[in-house]
């Protein structure tokens, strides 16, 4: 006898639905994009990195001086060590919140069990107080952790965002040292003559800039009160 049998739709309110939701939430971290094209206008590089000009300029000896230069956005973040670094902090929080939702969903299943058990020694009117103290508590906290789902896409979205923003003076550096005036998405590009694409440059000195995937405090995420699943009222 399952307690969805006096509590109409608990299951599909809570339990099930919960892990629909997390494979929704790969699904969706999977197919965020890096949003519209990037300007790359400035041209500094930030405070405190290491000195690259003379790599760069001697890196780029020999090399074609275009004004229009093209740049792999994706390829920038999945292959830079920074970008790798920040890929796998954010695979790790998603880990934590699977886990915490399979803990929720394990209590609120023992709970569950219980109340089962609790019916065949308790009047009908006393069970379906308990009943309903249950059902709401199980869609508040299916609530909560579904605005934890949304706040996680949320922040890859963000720290991509500001992946970019630390990547765009080195973008600007590295386009004035091969004399290019414009940086344009690559796959914008129909034909091009001549090798006037610079991800790699500027994933070098993200890596030099950014040693061993460092990642900055300003991509710390902020602490959560976590959402215990406290027990019944007696």
């Amino acid at each position: 006898m399952k307690i969805s049998e006096h509590i109409p739709g608990i299951c599909s309110l809570f339990l099930p639905g919960l892990q629909v939701s997390l494979r929704s939430m790969i699904g969706a971290l999977a197919v965020i994009g890096w949003g519209s094209h990037v300007s790359w206008a400035q041209d500094t590089v930030p405070s405190g990195a290491p000195s690259v000009s003379t790599q760069v300029s001697t890196a780029q000896s020999g090399r074609p001086i275009a004004s229009l230069l093209t740049i792999e956005q994706d390829q920038l973040y999945n292959q830079s060590r920074l970008g790798m670094a920040l890929e796998a902090m954010l695979t790790l929080e998603r880990t934590d919140l699977q886990n915490e939702n399979q803990k929720i969903f394990d209590a609120l299943s023992a709970e569950e069990t219980e109340l089962v058990e609790l019916r065949k020694e308790t009047d009908q009117d006393a069970f379906s107080v308990l009943a309903q103290a249950f059902d709401l508590r199980v869609q508040r906290i299916r609530a909560e952790q579904d605005q934890k789902l949304r706040d996680l896409v949320r922040r890859r979205e963000d720290v991509q965002k500001a992946f970019f923003a630390l990547a765009l003076p080195l973008v600007a550096h590295v386009t004035r040292s091969r004399g290019g005036l414009a940086v344009i998405d690559r796959r914008s590009v129909i034909l091009a003559v001549e090798n006037i694409d610079i991800t790699v440059d500027v994933i070098g000195l993200i890596d030099t800039t950014y040693p061993d995937g460092q990642i900055p405090e300003m991509f710390s995420p902020t602490p959560a009160e976590p959402a215990p699943v406290t027990p019944a009222q007696e």
